[in-house]
């Protein structure tokens, strides 16, 4: 007899977001940056605290959707922390909801698909210029 269906739920099903999201790391290639931006603190619209080089640099507008750090720099890293944790929840709702559409709107796939349209755009036309 197969047992019933007690309403089970995976245990992080119950876990409750952080504040923020940390991605701190001193090397970040394509995969990093693309499972970054697909964290559930990402769409959750969560701010972010990332290091300021690779790719991490496109995702985040320093002090509007999240803080940019140097990467290696502990103090850095910490007064940025710091700063996010000192804001109200509604100062950090309103940065990471900015974060959340900063990155739909430019990472998403009708979003990358939007920019490539736009450089073919903007090559069409200089094509019809004197050079």
């Amino acid at each position: 007899q197969r047992p019933r269906d007690r309403g089970h739920r995976h245990p992080a099903a119950d876990m409750k977001l952080p504040k923020i999201q940390l991605v701190s790391s001193q090397w970040v290639g394509p995969e990093q940056v693309a499972h970054a931006l697909q964290t559930p603190e990402r769409r959750a619209g969560k701010p972010v605290v990332v290091a300021d080089h690779g790719g991490q640099r496109e995702t985040v507008v320093d002090r509007e959707t999240g803080i940019r750090v140097e990467p290696g720099n502990a103090e850095a890293l910490s007064a940025a922390l710091g700063a996010l944790l000192a804001l109200s929840p509604d100062e950090r709702a309103i940065m990471g909801e900015a974060g959340r559409q900063y990155v739909v709107s430019r990472f998403s796939k009708r979003g990358l698909q939007a920019a490539t349209l736009n450089v073919y755009m903007r090559v069409f036309a200089m094509q019809g210029e004197p050079a």
